[in-house]
């Protein structure tokens, strides 16, 4: 998830703020920034969904901000 990070600051969202909003725990958000889990595609699917992008805008690290503000 090379943009989960990334797509968290761009939108000021905290871990904890993405864990109420997507049902995964804080600590296995932490864990998949600091790269210590992967996520599957049921916690991409939930985070996205909690950042309100798609899951290819999390793991795609050739789309930029303006493709997604553009898309």
């Amino acid at each position: 998830m090379k943009n989960l990070g990334k797509i968290m600051k761009e939108k000021k969202v905290t871990g904890y703020e993405l864990s109420k909003r997507s049902g995964v725990s804080t600590s296995h958000i932490s864990d998949i920034l600091r790269g210590k889990k992967q996520a599957g595609i049921v916690i991409a699917q939930k985070l996205a969904k909690g950042l309100c992008v798609t899951v290819a805008e999390l793991i795609d690290e050739q789309t930029t901000t303006t493709e997604r503000q553009a898309g």
